[in-house]
């Protein structure tokens, strides 16, 4: 029998490899995108890590390359400081634990688990917010621009997670689109670790977001498992290199300024 190849679409070409091969296939498929995923979850949680070893993990062992508000005389900053890296580290173990399980099939474990994201999530955006009003109030360490003009990067990126995470949870029945709206929220706040790292800030310009260099692996990811970016990476993607290559522009805007002489009582 002559069959024409030219005229094969790809479920014919299924048909005749068998539902056999189209099923290994997708069990390839899906492996891959669980190392993906499980594989990008630890290198932010290895970022966090390396970039707050000085100021948080590592605080008094490893020598503190940037002044942190952890080290400052204040009151209540310290302390409040210390409750949000706890927090903020809880976040990034419950991230990495819900990959992991994905990736070993508990998805039932996973779903019980992500009842924790619901009171996290909440926290993280609190206590960034307060430690941003805290830090704006006695002045931000080691950075390039006025105060009022800075607290726009952390209030809109604090916002933004707060966003994505939210679309997440609503998406939780889609998993494409769920998986990547968790993890475009967790890269929008890497970012306060990933300045923190030496070798990085001394290759990339200030006014660049290291972290935003984990969209290219992401963007490659899309195109290689569905043909195209999703829709979720694209707009995601996209708002996160607003926010964080917008930020220091906003806050110098005039409404903004005034806004956060507001914020901080000044």
């Amino acid at each position: 029998m002559h069959i024409d190849q030219s005229r094969l679409s790809l479920p014919a070409l299924q048909g005749l490899v068998g539902g056999g091969g189209a099923v290994s296939f997708a069990k390839e498929r899906k492996h891959a995108e669980h190392i993906f995923f499980s594989s990008m979850a630890l290198v932010m949680l290895a970022i966090v890590l390396i970039g707050f070893a000085p100021s948080f993990f590592l605080r008094g062992v490893v020598p503190v390359g940037v002044t942190s508000p952890l080290d400052d005389g204040g009151s209540i900053g310290p302390g409040y400081f210390i409750l949000h890296g706890l927090v903020f580290t809880s976040w990034m173990m419950l991230y990495c634990a819900q990959t992991l399980l994905v990736a070993s099939g508990r998805i039932a474990v996973h779903r019980r688990l992500g009842r924790a994201a619901a009171i996290v999530a909440p926290l993280v955006v609190i206590t960034g917010l307060g430690a941003s009003f805290y830090a704006a109030r006695h002045g931000f360490h080691a950075v390039p621009v006025p105060t009022p003009t800075f607290l726009a990067v952390p209030i809109l990126g604090i916002t933004l997670y707060g966003v994505l995470v939210w679309l997440g949870w609503r998406n939780r029945h889609d998993p494409q689109a769920h998986k990547r709206y968790m993890l475009l929220a967790t890269m929008g706040i890497v970012g306060a670790a990933t300045a923190r790292i030496g070798l990085l800030r001394a290759i990339i310009p200030p006014w660049f977001d290291a972290t935003l260099l984990l969209l290219i692996p992401l963007i490659l990811w899309d195109m290689l498992s569905i043909g195209r970016p999703h829709r979720v990476t694209l707009w995601g993607g996209l708002s996160l290199l607003v926010v964080t290559l917008g930020a220091v522009p906003i806050g110098m805007t005039q409404p903004w300024l005034v806004f956060a002489n507001l914020l901080t009582g000044n």
